[in-house]
């Protein structure tokens, strides 16, 4: 199981005077070091992203100190991300969970789904406990927090600290799904594709990967290039599964990288012109050939990791509707 940090932008609504495209800097810092927890958050926001002054994560880590200090849960958050990171701070993963929770209380759902996290790897001082993850996540998910969804479903399908219901975590994931996530969408359409915790539908499978592909996710565009590949749930179009494993390869998916291997080998919708950049793509790391056929996998499978995500440092604020 490996991370998978998306970024997560959502508007805070109080901050809403702040928090706008292009902030007055002046302003805020005449602001900010007059006291105000507000400015203060949205000082620290606009160095952390570089939004109207230079990026600097150390700046962006004391402005939002002095915010997350005076009980702001977005500041709490953020520093919280920026310690597990890293970034403008030593890394520390105690000071991460101590800010974290500080918000969790307060009902964020952002620092409710990344306490989950932390319980989920046994990080920063706290054992590895999946029941208390999901807890957490559970915490979020209520609120409709979608990365929350996304890993309280992955908990359910997985059957770690709650039992194992397929049903559950389609229902989850689809949520997430509706609100953007990728990782979801792209699960989602294995599920679908599959039939597992829903009931098989390849045109759902063919949806949600085409909609998680354009979000630029590498398994979507590999599983939706499967699809075309075997005409399942879309005519056949061999030069289309091509392009959707070549962009999936260029991400980095090894699975994408043996699918083009196997085209290859094969010739299959691969013209002599273009062969040559596609036995480049093809071949595994460290190897001057590209496996056979006979050696690849052409499962087709979803080959996923399911995602336990955490915040990015870099949100605008928190999972507030």
């Amino acid at each position: 199981m490996r991370l998978w940090a998306p970024l997560c932008v959502v508007t805070f609504l109080s901050l809403s005077a702040w928090t706008v495209n292009t902030p007055n800097i002046s302003r805020l810092v005449r602001h900010a070091s007059n006291g105000d927890i507000d400015a203060e958050f949205a000082l620290g926001l606009a160095y952390e992203t570089g939004n109207g002054v230079s990026q600097d994560y150390a700046e962006a880590a004391r402005w939002y100190h002095k915010a997350a200090d005076a009980g702001s849960g977005p500041a709490q958050t953020n520093l919280g991300n920026l310690y597990a990171q890293g970034k403008g701070v030593a890394r520390d993963d105690a000071f991460a969970v101590k800010y974290y929770l500080r918000a969790a209380v307060q009902g964020y759902p952002s620092a409710q789904t990344d306490i989950g996290y932390m319980y989920f790897y046994g990080r920063g001082g706290l054992p590895r406990d999946y029941a208390e993850a999901a807890r957490w996540f559970k915490k979020g998910a209520h609120q409709r927090a979608a990365r929350a969804q996304l890993n309280l479903a992955t908990l359910y399908l997985l059957g770690l600290g709650v039992p194992r219901d397929p049903g559950i975590a389609a229902k989850l994931y689809l949520s997430a799904a509706r609100q953007g996530n990728a990782a979801a969408q792209a699960t989602i359409a294995w599920m679908y594709e599959h039939g597992i915790g829903v009931r098989r539908d390849l045109a759902q499978a063919v949806q949600w990967n085409q909609t998680a592909a354009q979000r630029g996710d590498a398994r979507a565009l590999n599983n939706l290039a499967y699809l075309y590949e075997y005409g399942l749930g879309v005519p056949e179009d061999l030069a289309e599964a091509v392009n959707l494993y070549q962009q999936s390869a260029a991400l980095g998916l090894p699975e994408a990288q043996r699918n083009l291997a196997i085209l290859y080998a094969q010739g299959k919708g691969v013209t002599k012109e273009n062969a040559e950049a596609l036995r480049r793509y093809a071949m595994p790391q460290g190897t001057d050939t590209a496996p056979t056929t006979a050696t690849a996998n052409r499962s087709g499978e979803f080959a996923m990791d399911p995602w336990i995500t955490m915040g990015d440092t870099g949100t605008t604020a928190l999972d507030v509707h």
